[in-house]
């Protein structure tokens, strides 16, 4: 169930990071109720993901569109179905859970 937390966290916090205005640390952190040393490897994680994590010249991040790749995420089959069972098996809300699902088929068409 811990890795279930770190992997919903992580979908949250780049769905929070795509709404206008961007946003510092310390606002992050408290949102989350994590350390900033956390959000500091969560917005490295999410950026080698492929998703452009950007940083204003005010120190407020936000997730833009990286210019060099400009790459989607793509998940093959197996990682899809990884998610998958992963979801099924976890405690979270039902109506997350069936959200999260919708988002996994859309990835596989």
């Amino acid at each position: 169930m811990f890795n279930q937390n770190k992997v919903y966290r992580v979908l949250e916090l780049i769905s929070f990071l795509k709404t206008e205005p961007p946003k510092s640390i310390k606002y992050i952190s408290a949102h989350f109720l994590i350390s900033e040393r956390s959000v500091y490897r969560y917005l490295y994680l999410i950026d080698q993901l492929g998703y452009g994590v950007e940083k204003t010249k005010n120190n407020k991040y936000f997730i833009g569109l990286k210019e060099e790749n400009n790459c989607k995420l793509e998940l093959n089959r197996d990682e899809i179905e990884f998610l998958k069972d992963l979801l099924s098996s976890s405690n979270i809300n039902p109506d997350m859970e069936e959200f999260l699902l919708k988002k996994l088929l859309i990835l596989e068409h």
